[in-house]
């Protein structure tokens, strides 16, 4: 693969898995306050 593939790799691949985790993080931390806060029934009807 030459350096202009990688460097095109890098660019795209890189920010696109941070941001997933970003995202997954925010979503467990969400469910263990809403867990924690307004009750397991919130978490339920929140997918609703």
């Amino acid at each position: 693969m030459s350096s202009l593939g990688m460097k095109n790799i890098i660019k795209y691949v890189v920010p696109m898995i941070l941001s997933n985790v970003c995202f997954f993080m925010f979503t467990i931390i969400d469910a263990v306050f809403v867990g924690r806060g307004v009750g397991t029934n919130a978490l339920g009807d929140s997918l609703l």
